[in-house]
């Protein structure tokens, strides 16, 4: 293992609290040639994001972000500069399924709006939990060459595995649960 992205949901009331912790680091013989820390905290109302705010360092690139709903739409502040994006978008946060009905997504560390395609995988089996095997539907969700990702959801819907190609060398990424 290279490192870990947890999920940890909070529901209160008709709002939902999700924290998000990501912290992988690839090694060559105790060097580290790769690392990437991710940790955000996302509020949702009746299933529309209205907060979210992260902190990552993308192997030494920081980015700070803030989203925030207002009457006139989701303000997204990045690194100290602003912009506007449409109040109904949503973050490419991969857990939440409903990414898979929009044709567009905010990118959670660069605070951009990207086009998105959505693409059917089919059903495959997943092995989970180090021994488990369920079968999987899965979807390759394309946000232009800053985002894209294979994402494989459970019977249950929870997200069992995703997997992508590095931007910097093109090495394989795959992660399961856990």
């Amino acid at each position: 293992p290279i490192g870990h992205h947890r999920f940890d949901f909070r529901p209160k009331g008709e709002f939902l609290e999700v924290e998000i912790d990501v912290d992988l680091e690839i090694k060559v013989t105790f060097i580290t040639v790769f690392k990437f820390t991710h940790v955000a905290s996302e509020t949702w109302e009746n299933g529309r994001l209205v907060r979210m705010n992260s902190e990552t360092d993308d192997d030494g690139d920081i980015y700070n972000l803030a989203v925030q709903q207002t009457n006139e739409g989701m303000l997204v502040r990045v690194n100290g500069e602003e912009h506007w994006a449409p109040t109904d978008i949503l973050p490419s946060n991969l857990w939440n399924r409903a990414i898979l009905k929009e044709d567009k997504i905010l990118h959670p560390i660069l605070g951009r709006v990207l086009p998105l395609t959505v693409t059917n995988l089919g059903v495959r089996m997943v092995e989970v939990l180090g021994n488990a095997t369920v079968e999987a539907e899965g979807f390759k969700i394309d946000g232009g060459i800053e985002f894209q990702r294979e994402l494989w959801y459970g019977p249950d819907g929870r997200l069992v595995e995703v997997g992508f190609n590095a931007l910097q060398d093109g090495s394989r990424i795959t992660y399961r649960l856990n």
